[in-house]
C-alpha cells in the first residue's frame, strides 16, 4: 500500500469514529445510558450543558461512557 493510499484509509477509518463517537455522545435516548447522569458525576455537565476545560476531559467522558454499564 503507497502513502497515499494509507493516507486515505486513515480519513475514512477517522471519519467513521467520529460521527460514531459524535452520535454516542450527543444521543438523547440510548437504552441503559444516562450520559447527562455520566457528564454530572464527572463534572463536565452543567446545566444540561456538557462544558469541556480540554480535550482530554472530552476524551475522559467518551471512554467512561463506553465503559459505563
Amino acid at each position: 500500500m503507497n502513502k497515499q493510499s494509507l493516507i486515505e484509509e486513515y480519513k475514512r477509518y477517522r471519519k467513521i469514529a467520529i460521527e460514531y463517537l459524535s452520535n454516542l455522545v450527543t444521543e438523547i435516548e440510548n437504552p441503559g445510558k444516562d450520559h447527562r447522569r455520566i457528564g454530572r458525576l464527572l463534572g463536565v455537565c452543567r446545566n444540561n450543558t456538557f462544558v469541556y476545560q480540554d480535550a482530554n476531559e472530552s476524551f475522559a467522558f467518551t471512554d467512561f461512557a463506553l465503559a459505563e454499564r
